[in-house]
């Protein structure tokens, strides 16, 4: 069983403070992939974090960017995980993000 973690829209580096803290909270290994800053549509990221969803990845956490992304993923299709968690992820409305809120929630299958 792993941990797929999805840092927010060109912040891996600085998300790798999360990335620790959960690899040294959590048994399971934690995969955290760079998503792609030269192109952060939705589509890019999530061809990228349809690659990183292995069977063995049970669980995803999504930042920022990363979890808006994840969460409109799973609107769309199965993601195959048992746990979704969303941290900070943005709320996209008809126009796009206005820099207002943002949306912090755990789903479990």
């Amino acid at each position: 069983m792993a941990l797929l973690f999805l840092h927010g829209a060109g912040g891996h580096d600085e998300d790798q403070v999360l990335v620790r803290a959960l690899r040294e909270g959590l048994a399971e290994p934690v995969l955290a992939p760079r998503l792609p800053d030269e192109d952060m549509s939705h589509d890019a990221w999530a061809a990228c974090v349809r690659d990183a969803i292995t069977p063995q990845v049970r669980t995803v956490v999504g930042h920022s960017f990363g979890g808006s992304t994840v969460l409109r993923m799973a609107t769309q299709a199965d993601l195959g995980v048992d746990h979704l968690v969303l941290l900070a992820a943005p709320d996209w409305g008809p126009k796009g993000w206005d820099g207002g809120s943002c949306t912090t929630a755990a789903v479990t299958s």
